[in-house]
């Protein structure tokens, strides 16, 4: 059985703008009957996940404010390194697997539509981003909120559930959004076809069809092999599709060796397939004019793909990359510094003052998530923190990063934050807290919360 002791009580997250729902103070009863309810059922380990949900909690007042102001900012940037990359002159280089689908969306005009901005609050409080998560696997993780939501209902409390539907309620109006602006044609109930790879995602499937078809579209969820393309469109077991929710097989094709890297507590999935099932999809003749004429919209969009390299962080700090001008001195306040390869060799930062700065910095890869391969100079020996220095050094495919240690909680775990971007709306606020600096999931309580104002 999951361990959820850390769940048991209600974390002191000592932040103003941040309280549990009123439920869990006014019934000291309700979290331990939600606990004994959520660990008698397999989701928490399902898809080679061990999620450790925590009590969730409301947004407010100031804090709430730069929640919205920060997801506001970024997607400008967003916009910025997008029209950048079709301008020419900067060192974005896709992956070529997107390269035919970039060329089809060079005359689209359009906010990312799933985006999460991952921040830590330092220990005065000062918010700082660390990581780019442009393309819509990231909202994987809110699935736990609307699993909470269902057992919230289930336990007789329907308006705590109602106010954890605002995850669901704010993705699925992006997507709609999306492919309004984008649609040749738009239909009232739209038929969304999200992919997947292997036969991974059981658990969250039931979650996304029940998200879609209580919100008004069509949903089917299929194997790439069931995707059929043709000049008059795309269909899935013969019936026709709108929207193709991509990002479940294009990410995992776009980072399989990551995955072939990485080391699950347990059976994740089979990503072998991954990159060629969305080869054969990207490559079709059809695709691109499909996407370019509006027959199908696609989420995420080829262009999520650009702003997703952590090394686009170094650009904040520099005069002569292309960030809105209304925002750069706000961004450069709360973006952790980063040094790109390119900064490295030309000199903004020395390596042997990189070594000296063990305890200030870390390392991480431009291209994978989830705490994947980054290593903060203070959890490690400064001869092996050299080490690593003199092999990244040189590699486009790492950044060095400024250190900024988490805030703690009153018992000590630390926080890390991340804020879900919907086009520029604020979607999904989720905190996790856990016994590491580089705070990740796999060993932390996962918290979602609500903005005050949504009922």
């Amino acid at each position: 059985m999951l361990d959820m002791t850390a769940s048991a009580a209600l974390p002191d997250l000592g932040l103003d703008g941040l309280r549990p729902f009123d439920t869990f103070t006014r019934q000291p009863d309700a979290w331990p009957r939600l606990v004994r309810a959520l660990t008698g059922r397999p989701f928490l380990r399902s898809e080679g996940m061990a999620i450790i949900p925590g009590t969730p909690h409301v947004a407010s007042g100031r804090l709430l404010a730069e929640f919205r102001e920060a997801v506001a900012r970024f997607d400008r940037f967003y916009r910025a390194v997008i029209a950048a990359y079709y301008a020419g002159g900067t060192e974005l280089v896709p992956d070529p697997m997107f390269a035919r689908m970039l060329d089809a969306e060079r005359t689209i005009e359009l906010a990312l539509p799933l985006t999460r901005l991952d921040l830590v609050i330092t220990e005065d409080g000062a918010l700082r981003a660390i990581e780019l998560n442009s393309v819509g696997v990231c909202t994987h993780h809110i699935r736990t909120a609307a699993y909470l939501g269902r057992e919230l209902a289930r336990l007789g409390f329907p308006d705590d559930a109602r106010r954890l539907a605002w995850f669901y309620d704010e993705m699925v109006a992006s997507i709609r959004r999306a492919y309004v602006r984008r649609a040749a044609d738009p239909v009232a109930a739209p038929r969304i076809a999200v992919l997947y790879t292997s036969d991974m995602f059981r658990a969250s499937r039931v979650l996304w069809r029940d998200a879609f078809t209580r919100r008004g579209f069509g949903f089917v969820a299929c194997h790439a092999d069931e995707l059929a393309l043709g000049p008059d469109g795309v269909r899935v077991r013969g019936e026709p599709v709108d929207v193709v929710w991509s990002d479940y097989l294009f990410f995992f094709g776009y980072q399989q060796r990551r995955y072939a890297e990485t080391r699950f507590p347990s059976r994740f999935g089979d990503f072998s397939r991954a990159q060629a099932e969305a080869t054969r999809i990207l490559d079709h003749p059809d695709w691109p004019r499909l996407i370019a004429d509006g027959r199908v919209v696609c989420v995420s969009p080829a262009q999520a793909y650009l702003a997703w390299s952590k090394h686009l962080l170094s650009w904040i700090h520099r005069g002569d990359r292309p960030i809105p001008e209304a925002d750069r001195a706000w961004l450069a306040e709360h973006v952790a510094r980063t040094w790109s390869a390119s900064e490295r060799i030309g000199g903004a930062l020395a390596m042997d003052e990189a070594m000296r700065r063990r305890d200030e910095l870390l390392i991480k890869p431009c291209s994978y998530g989830g705490s994947h391969g980054v290593l903060p100079g203070c959890e490690c020996s400064a001869a092996d923190w050299a080490r690593r220095i003199e092999e990244i050094w040189p590699d486009p495919a790492w950044v060095v990063q400024a250190f900024h240690p988490p805030r703690r909680t009153a018992d000590g775990q630390f926080l890390s934050l991340g804020l879900y971007s919907y086009g520029g709306r604020l979607g999904g606020i989720t905190l996790r807290a856990g016994a590491s600096r580089n705070v990740s999931a796999r060993d932390s309580v996962f918290l979602p919360a609500v903005a005050d104002d949504v009922t």
